[in-house]
């Protein structure tokens, strides 16, 4: 684009034009410079554009690679919660004995499960949805992409968040200074009600999970 410009002054220049009201600006150069003017703003244009297709790119692959580490990191945990909780949504005895120790928290069948098993339980929690709030803090200040996330794996974050609501409502209103929390996963909620909104969420299964 620059060769362009110095060879479309250069050729303005050479060429003799006659002066428009016997005035000693030449045509030639007025033309010169908005050729030049011209050619600059579409490179300037060309390079923008360009940025802008890496910058998106690079937003979508920082999106899949996040997406990937969550769901790899959380694999173990994710598989414990399931085996001792179920599927379905936490009760709320469930979530207040994930909370304060001491409480006896029960299983999907209603059997007790052990002290260590309670607290193993409370640190699986809690990596599931620190990841899920990572990843929407990420979406939040634009660093990961929506859509992206959404066609990954929208229906897993809305369901884990519908999943640990209980839990999440007792975090941020529990009556134990020590323990409460009134803006946990804040993040995680707006990201849930964005993806809710979407068609890539596989409305169905959320239903069959309740």
């Amino acid at each position: 684009m620059a060769l362009c410009v110095v060879l479309a002054l250069i050729v303005a220049n050479r060429v003799e034009i006659p002066s428009i009201d016997d005035g000693k600006i030449e045509v030639g150069a007025r033309l010169a410079a908005m050729v030049g003017a011209v050619i600059a703003l579409a490179s300037l244009v060309t390079a923008a554009t360009s940025t802008l297709a890496s910058w998106r790119r690079n937003k979508r692959e920082s999106t899949i690679d996040a997406w990937a580490a969550w769901s790899e990191s959380t694999a173990d945990a994710r598989k414990m919660i399931t085996l001792h909780l179920g599927r379905k949504q936490v009760s709320a005895q469930q979530a207040a004995a994930l909370l304060q120790k001491g409480m006896a928290l029960t299983d999907q069948s209603g059997q007790p499960l052990t002290a260590d098993t309670r607290l193993e339980l409370k640190h699986s929690v809690t990596l599931v949805l620190n990841g899920l709030e990572r990843l929407a803090n990420g979406v939040a200040v634009g660093v990961y992409d929506l859509g992206t996330l959404a066609r990954l794996g929208g229906t897993t974050i809305v369901r884990s968040h519908e999943r640990f609501d209980p839990y999440i409502d007792i975090l941020r209103r529990t009556e134990v200074k020590e323990l409460r929390q009134e803006r946990a996963y804040v993040a995680l909620d707006g990201l849930a009600r964005e993806l809710r909104r979407r068609r890539d969420v596989d409305t169905e299964r959320l239903n069959h999970l309740k």
